[in-house]
């Protein structure tokens, strides 16, 4: 993905720890029941939890619908700039 010179914003918005709503991802980089990873314009992000499943992904809006527990969100620093899906799930 080429770099944005007007990086799209990011909102999350969590309901009840059940339903997140983001917008403004610009990859889903994994995701399994305990650990969605995903890359946003400026940086990457991670939601931690239990039963965590992908509903709904709109790469066109780059809005992401994650079902299941979140127990937190951690902002993990800068995109992967260059990196090809498998460097990065073998990182």
């Amino acid at each position: 993905m080429a770099e944005n010179q007007n990086p799209m914003p990011h909102s999350i918005l969590i309901t009840g720890r059940e339903r997140t709503v983001i917008d403004g991802v610009a990859e889903v980089i994994s995701c399994d029941p305990e650990v969605m990873e995903a890359e946003l314009s400026e940086c990457r992000i991670a939601l931690r939890g239990s039963g965590l499943r992908i509903e709904n992904f709109d790469s066109a809006k780059g809005r992401l619908l994650l079902l299941g527990r979140v127990n937190s969100v951690e902002y993990l620093g800068g995109r992967i700039k260059g990196a090809s899906l498998l460097q990065r799930l073998l990182r």
